[in-house]
C-alpha cells in the first residue's frame, strides 16, 4: 500500500505553506532520488482563463529547485491540440528544454 503524506495549512512566522510544502517532499522522499544529468520531464497544465484549479507556481518552483540542487535537467513537455481537415484532433507533444515558463520558475 502507497503511502500518503499530510500536512494541515496552518502557518507561523519563518515556517511559511512553500516551508512545509518542501518539508512534504522531503519527507516523501524526493530529495533521495537520483537526478543528476538526468532529463526530468515536468507535465503541468497551467490552466484555462478564468480556472483556478491549477498547480500555483510557486508550488511548482519549490519542485524544480529540489530537482536543479540534485542535478536533474528540467524540461517542459508542451502539448498542442491540431485540428485537421477531416475535423479529427491530433495531440501533438512538443518538448523545449528549459525555455519558456520552467527557465522563469
Amino acid at each position: 500500500m502507497s503511502e500518503v503524506f499530510l500536512t494541515d495549512m496552518r502557518t507561523e512566522p519563518g515556517n511559511n505553506i512553500l516551508d512545509k510544502f518542501e518539508k512534504l517532499l522531503i519527507k516523501s522522499g524526493l530529495d533521495k532520488i537520483d537526478f543528476k544529468n538526468k532529463f526530468v520531464a515536468l507535465k503541468i497544465h497551467f490552466g484555462e482563463p478564468g480556472n483556478l484549479a491549477y498547480i500555483r507556481p510557486n508550488y511548482v518552483h519549490v519542485i524544480t529547485e529540489i530537482i536543479k540542487q540534485k542535478g536533474g535537467v528540467l524540461f517542459l513537455p508542451i502539448q498542442i491540440l491540431s485540428i485537421q481537415e477531416d475535423g479529427l484532433m491530433l495531440l501533438i507533444t512538443l518538448y523545449q528544454l528549459r525555455k519558456t515558463a520552467l527557465h522563469i520558475l
